[in-house]
């Protein structure tokens, strides 16, 4: 099976991204948000809804294979990778998919 072209769609988690750093440094709560500002580089907020990116591979028979890529909740914390963004997923993991090149086969599993 081919892939015929590759769709990357900006979309948002079911779940945030917290700056670690500026809340062990004591920002204050407000209800479900945190009041004061960013120390991690790459946020604006405290917390902020998360990021991820909607990725649809169309294969030659015309399926639609569908996945995501979404980022953890501390980003640039202990040493995680810095704060995800759209622009850097697409470019690192989605746009150098191979097109018309054979996708990798899968056994499928045994029905239980």
């Amino acid at each position: 099976m081919r892939i015929r072209s590759v769709l990357a769609e900006p979309a948002l988690c079911g779940f945030y991204r917290d700056d670690q750093a500026a809340i062990r440094a004591c920002a204050g709560r407000d209800g479900f948000l945190y009041v004061g500002s960013p120390l991690t580089p790459g946020f604006s907020e405290v917390r902020e809804a998360g990021a991820a990116v909607t990725v649809l591979l169309v294969l030659e028979d015309g399926q639609v294979a569908v996945g995501d890529c979404a980022e953890v909740q501390y980003s640039g914390a202990g040493g995680r990778a810095p704060v995800f963004t759209v622009e850097r997923a697409a470019r690192r993991c989605v746009w150098p998919i191979r097109l018309n090149k054979p996708s990798p086969t899968r056994t499928p599993s045994p029905a239980a």
